[in-house]
């Protein structure tokens, strides 16, 4: 049984520390902040960040959500409604606070797109626009100030949970903060009232982008201006003078993603991992097949329909050559059936044991074709390859499953 741990004073250091966690400066120094309430908590162990511990009520110790915290690996600390009060500087009670680790941003970043916030000050709109870039693929947000802050309790809550999935840089000023995305590659793209080029009607270049979002009394910086690449309207009625920063943010990652994917999309079909792991199979299958016609009547693909019969006794034709990934014509059943490999019943095939005989002997091919594709790596290599497909191939059935 789970021993409770128990904690009775303020002066406690778990409590002296959490509380310190209430200083912006002490949340970037750290890199913790609290989370109140259950489904802050939940956000946190839903995301790459780690629940340090958790500070729960005494009187929840039968609660189902302390179970779920220990199935988690969570360490909870039970506490009086008045030490819980005191963590989180309210009256009135939260009866779960937990201190979340979010995780060191890399140095190099590869994105296609990243947000650079301009002295973006209001703690809502600062979460709703890491919400709605989240919503976009965008992982990497930069801030042009030292100070800027997303775990405040506003702007988790703006965020619905997804700072935690995201990496916040700060650089000490907008110089600093566009020269250091450009360095990396990055074009810097602004939305201003006074450009005449329509955000919806640009040509973007094939470079990745950084979009600025400015303050929400004065927009973007000078500094920020006058390094931009790129400078965009986004077109308005004259009576309205401004939108509140989420809003363009919302717009202008939409139009800027669908854009960017277009220009880069020949670069990235080429780069995705679907056609580097179909092309990998091909090529595989290839000298598979090569070396099978030097010395058998029979293709890749029936070969491997025959490795399938092995494996799962029987099937329709049509079945096996489709999970075979072949075309209809490149297995030649009545040939295998005519040679006594195969037999034919109720409209399925089976092996036979001519046939087992026949796999046995082509099956050293098959692993003269693997040890050609695989040359030159070392088995530790070859064992995480393995392990990696295996991950995608699981990956792929979950939602083939629940499908």
């Amino acid at each position: 049984m789970e021993k409770n741990e128990y904690i009775d004073s303020i002066k406690h250091e778990r409590v002296v520390y959490a509380r310190s966690l209430h200083s912006a400066k002490e949340r970037l120094q750290q890199r913790r902040c609290l989370v109140e309430g259950k489904e802050q908590i939940r956000w946190v162990l839903d995301s790459p960040s780690r629940l340090e511990c958790v500070f729960a009520h005494d009187k929840t110790l039968l609660d189902s959500f302390i179970s779920y915290l220990r199935e988690k690996g969570v360490q909870v600390f039970f506490v009086s409604d008045g030490i819980l009060k005191k963590i989180v500087e309210k009256n009135y009670l939260v009866p779960f606070i937990g201190i979340a680790h979010f995780p060191n941003p890399p140095g190099k970043i590869s994105h296609e797109m990243v947000v650079l916030l301009d002295g973006v000050k209001d703690l809502g709109n600062l979460g709703t626009v890491i919400r709605t870039g989240k919503a976009f693929g965008i992982d990497h947000f930069f801030a042009t100030d030292s100070e800027s802050d997303c775990f405040y309790q506003k702007s988790i809550d703006a965020s619905r949970g997804t700072v935690f999935s995201t990496y916040f840089h700060h650089y000490s000023s907008p110089s600093e903060a566009v020269d250091a995305l450009k360095k990396q590659g990055y074009q810097i793209v602004v939305t201003t009232p006074h450009e005449s080029q329509v955000q919806s009607l640009i040509d973007l270049p094939e470079k990745p982008l950084a979009v600025v979002f400015g303050n929400e009394t004065h927009g973007v910086s000078d500094e920020v201006l006058n390094k931009a690449d790129i400078k965009l309207q986004i077109p308005m009625n004259l009576a309205v003078e401004s939108l509140n920063v989420g809003v363009p943010a919302g717009i202008s990652l939409y139009e800027l993603k669908i854009k960017i994917t277009l220009s880069m999309l020949l670069k990235k079909i080429q780069e995705s991992y679907g056609r580097d792991l179909f092309c990998t199979s091909r090529w595989v299958r290839s000298v598979f097949d090569h070396l099978l016609k030097q010395s058998t009547p029979l293709n890749a693909e029936s070969a491997i329909v025959l490795m399938m019969l092995h494996c799962e006794g029987k099937g329709k034709r049509q079945q096996m050559i489709s999970d075979a990934g072949a075309a209809t014509g490149h297995v030649k059943f009545d040939p295998l059936i005519a040679e006594g490999y195969l037999i034919e019943s109720s409209g399925e095939v089976q092996l036979t044991a001519r046939g087992q005989e026949l796999l046995a002997k082509i099956w050293v091919l098959h692993e003269k074709a693997e040890e050609i594709a695989l040359n030159g790596f070392s088995e530790q290599e070859k064992e995480q390859l393995k392990t990696s497909l295996r991950r995608i191939q699981d990956n792929c059935g979950k939602i083939i499953s629940y499908s």
